[in-house]
């Protein structure tokens, strides 16, 4: 009952603040200026919006406000419980979630751990899910009682939680499933989150509205809208107007003109991808890891990401970005600097003083593209005569998935932030139809990484894991980008997130100045 009457009154002062202009000060998030919707620009519309069914960058950042999953994650990749209250594995096969209590669906359902379960059976049901849960039992797990899930493992998976914390795991309403079926829901999902659906517009917005009896703190603005606008510099010409207020996916040629603007602020958030040179270790004269040292070591990162990607990322020193739980590039900091003469000298060393030819595969995406004939043009110094061979998406995933090229570009995103989701995928020798990196020793460290549950000790193995990588130099890592986005000047509280899961409740505007 004290927890009820402590969130009317929260919500009570959030909507006299809402009313009284006065009430909001700079950076407190309050709705200070009078403004009743916060209005987002994305790149698309979303697909559907029932979480488990299909997962892309639109469809996430709408789902997020509407449903919940059981933790949440932060910016470094820490867990937090969400909708659950704590976990605990009671052994390798049986873990434990207990539901924090008093939460409702936006149908008024409450929330229980056998709605859990069906969302987690529905998800299990799906091609997708059938691979990407295959840890969890489902048919076995069950609940306690009302306020406990027991997850029955088919195996130990140590990123088991984080799995938790991604979209495809949000929460949704078996009433509402029922009802609507599941194209309905995709439509006018239900769930628990601080914001409700209100009114989709095909091909021109998404709007929700504040969900007033929120278990959490209630959403500081009372309607949400994302609106659909593709081209990236239309968005930021309608945020210059003012006709939005925030600008998600901003683009490089754009970033000038909003930094040089007052009334406008621009948000850099280190992203969850990395841009990377895959190696084929088994093509000659790729073989030799002084070869692959001397083609790292001969780039000029630094100028090449300036060059590619205009202020919007930085070099990378690893095959995972710096955002990803257990991120370590301690050797290669040492060893992967920029040294042409250190270059010429390993090139010597192997036997190629003059050099070789090398072909380089990537899609026909511009930016690839152009790092791929930087790449050429600075290895020209070794001798090394490269040729870029420039493919549509799916040619290039057929040489790809055959591992038919020496080297290939190719951009990774671990929305799931864990080693796991990265490295067991790109390095395990069966993990690939045809490998291009095998150790047996990797492998090993790769399976105690994903079936280890203790952080402390899975720290450990993908530290050692990354290390042999970067002694090996198993690919060569080019660029880590930023999530970019732009705001109002008055908007305060937005924090966007690496991946894909930025929640806008927390987000209101400043009080006008008097």
């Amino acid at each position: 009952m004290k927890t009820k009457k402590l969130l009317a009154l929260l919500l009570a002062t959030v909507m006299l603040c809402g009313i009284f202009a006065a009430c909001g000060k700079d950076g407190d998030g309050q709705t200070g200026d009078g403004k009743d919707t916060l209005v987002v620009a994305i790149n698309g519309e979303p697909t559907k919006l029932t979480p488990y069914l299909e997962t892309s960058g639109n469809n996430t950042i709408v789902e997020i406000q509407i449903l919940e999953p059981l933790f949440r994650m932060d910016n470094e990749g820490n867990v937090h419980p969400l909708l659950a209250e704590s976990y605990e594995y009671e052994d390798e096969s049986t873990l434990v979630v207990k539901l924090k209590e008093g939460v409702k669906f936006h149908n008024g359902d409450p929330l229980t751990a056998d709605e859990v379960l069906y969302t987690y059976r529905k998800y299990a049901e799906q091609p997708s899910g059938a691979t990407n849960i295959a840890m969890i039992d489902t048919a076995n797990s069950f609940a306690r009682d009302e306020n406990t899930v027991v997850f029955k493992l088919n195996y130990s998976y140590g990123p088991l939680i984080r799995l938790m914390s991604t979209t495809p795991t949000c929460i949704v309403s078996s009433r509402a499933i029922e009802e609507l079926g599941e194209d309905g829901f995709s439509r006018a999902p239900v769930g628990t989150g601080p914001y409700k659906m209100d009114k989709w517009e095909s091909g021109s917005s998404v709007k929700l509205v504040r969900n007033d009896e929120y278990w959490g703190t209630p959403a500081v603005t009372p309607n949400l809208e994302f609106r659909v606008i593709v081209e990236a510099t239309n968005r930021c010409i309608e945020l210059e107007t003012g006709s939005i207020d925030i600008a998600m996916d901003v683009q490089a040629n754009d970033m000038t003109r909003i930094k040089e603007n007052p009334e406008l602020t621009l948000v850099q958030t280190p992203g969850v991808g990395v841009t990377i040179a895959r190696i084929n270790n088994f093509a000659e004269p790729l073989t030799d890891a002084r070869v692959r040292l001397a083609l790292m070591k001969s780039i000029d990162l630094d100028a090449a990401v300036d060059a590619v990607y205009g202020g919007i990322g930085k070099r990378a020193w690893n095959g995972t970005a710096s955002t990803i739980w257990g991120y370590d590039d301690t050797y290669s900091k040492e060893n992967y600097s920029y040294d042409l003469e250190a270059a010429k000298q390993l090139m010597v060393d192997a036997g190629y003083p003059d050099g070789f030819e090398l072909t380089i595969l990537t899609s026909d995406n511009s930016a690839r593209v152009l790092f791929a004939e930087i790449m050429q043009n600075q290895w020209k110094q070794l001798g090394i005569e490269t040729k870029v061979q420039v493919f549509e998406i799916g040619t290039f995933f057929e040489y790809f998935r055959k591992a038919d090229y020496q080297i290939c570009m190719v951009s990774l995103n671990n929305d799931m932030q864990d080693p796991d989701n990265s490295l067991m995928t790109m390095f395990h020798t069966d993990m690939s139809e045809v490998p291009v990196y095998s150790r047996s020793d990797v492998d090993e460290l790769l399976v105690s990484g994903r079936q280890e549950t203790d952080e402390t000790r899975r720290l450990e193995i993908y530290k050692e894991v990354q290390r042999i990588l970067q002694e090996d130099v198993a690919v060569l890592p080019l660029a880590e980008l930023d999530v970019v986005s732009a705001t109002r000047a008055n908007v305060t509280g937005f924090e966007p997130m690496a991946n894909t899961t930025t929640r806008f409740a927390t987000v209101g505007f400043a009080a006008a100045a008097e």
